[in-house]
């Protein structure tokens, strides 16, 4: 899984034997000039997520239970509240990705999907910018920007999130 902002987030299937794309595998594009909406294309591969210059990068996937978990970083690495992290749910590793209201994580056309002046909400809001905190005499600080995270599942059965964050 791959890709970033404008284009969405793609997958390709690899080559077990080099790590590659495997050219075995074959992708139709499938381009409507009426809505501008793409699913599948021959050099990207399968857009599960994202499109029509939308928000989102930092993909990350993992098998939890009976469902397939794709984490996407709405927003920038900004320090006044920037990245946003999104999960979606799949019973299949290439989606098709809904949220807890059923809402596909490919969008069909151009959506403001984070910040104070979103107009489209999709995703579990799982981490995001909150306020200040610390010591007066230190100064405050607030972790912005939380995101491009990966998680581990542990044999444990517990689920550990990592992220990057910035301070401000």
């Amino acid at each position: 899984v791959y890709g970033s902002w404008s284009g969405g987030i793609w997958m390709l299937k690899l080559n077990k034997g080099n790590g590659l794309r495997d050219y075995d595998i074959t992708y139709e594009s499938d381009y409507s000039a009426s809505t501008k909406a793409m699913t599948s294309d021959a050099y990207f591969g399968k857009r599960i997520a994202g499109g029509c210059y939308v928000s989102g990068e930092g993909p990350y996937i993992e098998h939890i239970g009976e469902y397939y978990y794709l984490f996407i970083s709405y927003g920038g690495f900004a320090p006044d509240g920037g990245y946003q992290m999104r999960v979606f749910r799949s019973e299949n590793p290439d989606g098709p990705y809904e949220d807890a209201r059923s809402t596909s994580a490919i969008f069909q056309s151009y959506k403001m999907n984070y910040g104070s002046t979103a107009n489209d909400n999709r995703g579990v809001n799982i981490f995001g910018a909150y306020g200040e905190w610390g010591n007066q005499t230190k100064g405050n600080y607030s972790e912005r920007a939380q995101g491009h995270n990966s998680i581990l599942a542990a044999d444990d059965g517990r689920t550990y999130l990592v992220y990057q964050t910035r301070f401000q």
